[in-house]
């Protein structure tokens, strides 16, 4: 049993390092995506279509940031020491969209086609 029990006290240990890490990568890239977008917008200088398209750029990457980041903070606010195991996995939903997706969108598209 002590056996069993060390490997779930390394996979939690291992779950909240990578939590910590991804969190703080999160972190630094709305940092500086967030400085270098602010400095794209404030200088008339740098003003052109090619900036322009990478502020459009930047904003996306900051939305998903936030995203990932408000999403890790609701799913773990009622317990840090949440085992990752336990939650939803990604792939799983990314496969559920994937399946789901050309359903609806084929549905949608017919819809529209039929008015």
């Amino acid at each position: 049993m002590c056996v069993h029990d060390c490997v779930c006290v390394l996979q939690l240990l291992f779950y909240s390092v990578v939590k910590t890490l991804y969190t703080l990568g999160h972190s630094l890239s709305l940092i500086a995506l967030s400085t270098s977008t602010l400095i794209l917008c404030l200088f008339r200088r740098l003003h052109c279509t090619r900036n322009y398209i990478h502020v459009n750029l930047f904003v996306s990457f900051i939305l998903r940031a936030v995203a990932v980041l408000v999403k890790d903070s609701v799913i773990f606010s009622h317990n840090e020491n949440t085992d990752c195991s336990t939650q939803p996995s990604l792939v799983r939903f990314t496969l559920y969209i994937a399946k789901c997706m050309p359903m609806s969108v084929s549905k949608y598209s017919v819809k529209v086609l039929l008015r």
